[in-house]
């Protein structure tokens, strides 16, 4: 599945569409500098991949809260984000190249209890469990119970100083060494059957390779044979 799009919405009115293309997708500063000494820290680059993982099933808590300082809240943003009721939606699509393949709507607001909207294709999930064991049927084509989405995530969203320093032990430090190998095991799988499609190929590689030779032999004689009728 690929990133489609994100919309951020205030009640009925999008705030910002970001439209997502396959490869590199970059999120660059154009604001004009008055100052030179002036960056662009606060153009909102963590707060986008927080927003997509938000989508994920996350908390949310780290878009207005400093993870180093998890008593330290951004009022001004949390109560924007609830007082407005702002919602986010992503699509996922199965191939950005195809306009009719399969696509997943994500809808979420910051609301709890009755006004919570936790919607994935339409339907309400307000259960956080129901909520991710959906995504994980319909993006990983899974039932399992482990890894769950959110672990199988965290391995792609990297926002955080824990996932960005580690580049295996992506998830909370209590994680087991059982979980690690359940979160592992498909890629582990994927790579096997890559190496037996190599091998399984490796005859006709050769067999190519042969043909190309051979081609261009005969290339090369008609060449020389054109080459002494012209003189």
């Amino acid at each position: 599945m690929f990133l489609k799009n994100l919309i951020i919405k205030r009640e009925e009115v999008i705030i910002r569409e970001i439209s997502f293309r396959k490869g590199l997708n970059l999120i660059i500063d154009e604001t004009k500098q008055v100052n030179k000494k002036e960056s662009g820290n606060n153009v909102g680059k963590t707060t986008v991949l927080r927003l997509v993982d938000y989508c994920f099933g996350s908390s949310g808590e780290n878009i207005y809260r400093d993870p180093e300082f998890r008593d330290k809240s951004n009022t001004q943003i949390e109560t924007f984000l609830k007082n407005n009721n702002v919602t986010i939606l992503m699509t996922l699509k199965e191939d950005l190249d195809k306009p009719r393949s399969r696509e997943i709507t994500i809808i979420r607001n910051f609301l709890k209890y009755k006004k919570k909207i936790q919607l994935i294709n339409g339907e309400s999930y307000p259960n956080g469990k129901d909520f991710d064991s959906k995504l994980k049927q319909l993006i990983f084509k899974s039932t399992a119970k482990k890894p769950s989405v959110r672990q199988i995530v965290s391995k792609n969203i990297r926002h955080e100083k824990n996932s960005l320093i580690n580049t295996i032990k992506v998830l909370h430090p209590t994680t087991t060494l059982e979980e690690y190998e359940a979160l592992w095991e498909p890629l582990k799988t994927s790579l096997l059957d890559f190496q037996l499609k190599i091998k399984r190929l490796e005859p006709d590689a050769i067999e190519v390779k042969n043909i190309k030779k051979m081609l261009n032999s005969h290339f090369l004689n008609i060449f020389r044979i054109s080459k002494k009728n012209q003189a």
